[in-house]
């Protein structure tokens, strides 16, 4: 999601050209003179099964994942994912 207040625009950008690793591009724009600064980093996009795979392996015994931040279930490939997890 974009945020924007009276004084910047952030954009956030996903590309997915690699089955392995993506993209995560991002834009600020600074509103007062128009300045704009690039970023992007690869990053290695983990899956909920390895995320839970991981956590249960590090000892996290109660894993739960939602799809928003308001606690809505998680599905599919949809973004975000948030995990909630106690040892």
């Amino acid at each position: 999601p974009v945020i924007e207040n009276d004084n910047i625009l952030f954009e956030r950008f996903y590309d997915f050209k690699d089955k392995k690793y993506l993209d995560f591009i991002t834009r600020l724009t600074v509103k007062s003179d128009n300045r704009v600064f690039l970023n992007q980093i690869k990053l290695n996009p983990l899956r909920k099964n390895k995320i839970n795979e991981f956590l249960h392996k590090a000892g996290f015994k109660e894993v739960t994942f939602f799809g928003d931040f308001a606690g809505g279930p998680a599905g599919g490939d949809s973004l975000p994912l948030i995990c909630a997890a106690r040892k």
